[in-house]
């Protein structure tokens, strides 16, 4: 079949593709299971996101776990580093004296 005659086929399916999924109850069924075949469904689509929502929920939650973790990490170095500090204080006053 020359490819001209399959482009004017084509050009004809594309016209008569929205009126026939409009009138014929049938006629869109069909298409819709061969193209079920290839596409995802809402319901698919749809369940998709949801994961990525939870995955993402769940993400958050570690990070701000995370977050809080280095908080406590710095605040107790900063303890740390004031007990130093007062050590040090303490020594210098001993070599003053």
């Amino acid at each position: 079949m020359p490819v001209s005659l399959i482009k004017e086929e084509e050009a004809h399916i594309l016209k008569l593709l929205p009126i026939l999924l409009r009138r014929d109850d049938h006629f869109r069924k069909e298409v819709s299971i061969v193209l079920s075949e290839a596409l995802a469904s809402k319901d698919e689509i749809n369940k998709v996101l949801q994961e990525i929502k939870l995955s993402r929920e769940e993400a958050n939650k570690r990070f701000e776990q995370i977050q809080e973790e280095i908080r406590l990490s710095r605040e107790e170095t900063n303890k740390r580093f004031e007990e130093v500090d007062k050590r040090f204080e303490a020594v210098d006053k001993r070599f003053e004296a």
